[in-house]
């Protein structure tokens, strides 16, 4: 959240988490909706098929046009979608990055004199090169992060849509997650506590 505060009011500050998961979350809408519709349609399509009388004939050629244009304009919603998401997210992640990048400028123009004498040039950039690495890492491990968990969520939704029984597995498999997600954050607290 320290991270997304740095966002420009445009983007809503904090606010912007909000407007990046919810981006996300109708991206992975629309592809799902553009493969349910392919996979409706084309069992609708094996149906009529199996008739081979002429009528049914007209039906199918009446029905592609028919499946042409919506599946024309569910990909273009997607696609639209898709790069207004991407767009919203680079510039969210652009004013958090450029906003950070002018404060570590702006504290290191304004350090004393000790600190120069202190540190050579040279550690100095390897810090704020590795340091501006790190911040710009943060934004793509950010978006793959939420872009995993919708996508996770969504196939455990379908599934137990599915299949109400395999809600027990995934309660236990939530369960041990928390275990293991506790256990790996004591370990390497104490790894960068020691370090």
């Amino acid at each position: 959240m320290e991270f997304f505060s740095n966002a420009s009011i445009l983007f809503g500050g904090r606010f912007s988490v909000f407007v990046i998961i919810m981006w996300h979350i109708l991206i992975n809408v629309a592809a799902s909706s553009l493969s349910f519709y392919l996979a409706f349609t084309l069992a609708d399509f094996d149906t009529d098929l199996s008739d081979g009388s002429e009528k049914s004939h007209k039906n199918i050629m009446e029905k592609s046009k028919n499946y042409v244009i919506v599946l024309l304009s569910i990909m273009s919603s997607c696609i639209l979608i898709t790069i207004i998401g991407k767009a919203i997210s680079a510039a969210v992640f652009v004013s958090i990055n450029k906003k950070l990048h002018s404060r570590v400028i702006e504290g290191l123009m304004n350090t004393n004199m000790r600190f120069f004498d202190e540190n050579t040039s040279g550690r100095i950039l390897n810090r704020l090169s590795s340091d501006v690495a790190v911040v710009d890492l943060i934004v793509f491990s950010f978006l793959d992060m939420i872009d995993y968990i919708i996508k996770c969520t969504f196939s455990v939704a379908f599934i137990v849509y599915s299949s109400p029984f395999t809600l027990i597995v995934v309660i236990l498999q939530l369960c041990y997650f928390a275990y293991l997600r506790k256990t790996i954050l004591n370990i390497t607290r104490e790894c960068f506590r020691m370090k």
